[in-house]
Parts: C-alpha cells; structure tokens; sequence
C-alpha cells in the first residue's frame, strides 16, 4: 500500500492505548511524506509504541517517521518506535524524529526498540548533518537549536536484534528551533 501520510494531527487532543500504525504479516506500506505528522499545536500521548512493525515493512519516501511542528506535544510512555520479527524502517530522504517550531517530545523509552527473533533493520539515508552526537545518536540541530534542549539516554533498546544503518552524513533526529525539545529517557 502506498499513501502520503498515515495520520495528520492538528490541533487536536488524542490519548492512544495501541500503535497509532502497527503493521504486521508480511504487510509493506510505503508514505510519500511524514508518516505521523504532528502539526499546529497537536497534543498526542501514546501509552506504549507510536510505531509498530511486526514482520513488515514501513518505507517514508520524503520525510520522518514521526514529525512535530509549530507547537505540537508528543508523550510517549514506552518507545516511540518497536520492530520485531525481522521487520525493517527505510527513511529514504528523512529521520527518525524531525522536532520543529517550538513542539516538544518526551519519550519515556527508547527511540527504537527491537524485539521478536531479531533480524530487525532500522535505514537512514539523508544529508542533514552537520551533527551533534547525543547519546550517541546523530542529531541535527538546525535554526537556532541547542544541544542543551535535547536529552537521549538509551536510544536503541535491545540493539542485539536489529541493527540502526545511517548513510554518510545522515541524522537520526533533527531538532529545529531554539525552543523545540527532546527527551529521551530509554527506560
């Protein structure tokens, strides 16, 4: 299946209890843009993974997975993003996180989490570093924002199943803006 975004969230409130996308089976699902998009003061609290693959494949053509902008609020408890089964994440032009205009995210887990019989693949391929390893994660920090808005402990949560491939040059989050935030907390 091929579509421009998954879910679009603008200001709005949402509590989800289950994945706002979750595929499985041998399920491919390819976006042309972000695949969420949080924009306009969206305000979203996941209680577990945002994202979750399971033995599938989610491709972003031209984007993030997750994208916040002008204002928007993320909470996530749990990990933003969880594959399992051999399941692989192709961000072809994107990140994992884009952070923009202000908007703040909080991640009570890992920004990706592996799990199931392993095999998993994580693939990023974007030219927008310069960046500043935090947490040992890549991070583009662009417009003004600074490396003391943004906090990433435990980014990759059972890295044994699964593997995180960046091109050269590429980030994993880009933070954009001086009062955009990121915290990560890998719990």
């Amino acid at each position: 299946m091929t579509t421009e975004t998954v879910m679009k969230l603008d200001t709005a409130l949402l509590e989800a209890t289950a994945p706002l996308l979750s595929l499985r089976a041998a399920s491919q699902l390819t976006t042309a843009t972000n695949a969420v998009d949080l924009s306009l003061k969206a305000k979203l609290t996941s209680l577990g993974s945002l994202v979750r693959l399971d033995g599938s494949t989610l491709n972003v053509s031209h984007g993030a997975a997750v994208a916040l902008a002008r204002g928007s609020v993320l909470s996530v408890v749990g990990d933003l993003i969880h594959l399992r089964n051999g399941s692989t994440l192709n961000l072809l032009n994107g990140s994992v996180l884009n952070v923009s205009g202000g908007s703040v995210v909080n991640i009570s887990g890992a920004l990706v989490a592996f799990g199931g019989t392993g095999g998993n693949a994580v693939n990023i391929t974007n030219s927008l570093c310069p960046c500043t390893s935090i947490g040992g994660i890549p991070v583009a920090l662009q417009n003004g924002a600074l490396a003391s808005n943004v906090s990433i402990v435990n980014p990759i949560k059972n890295a044994s199943a699964g593997s995180v491939q960046l091109s050269s040059g590429a980030a994993a989050v880009v933070v954009s803006g001086s009062t955009s935030k990121v915290t990560i907390s890998g719990q």
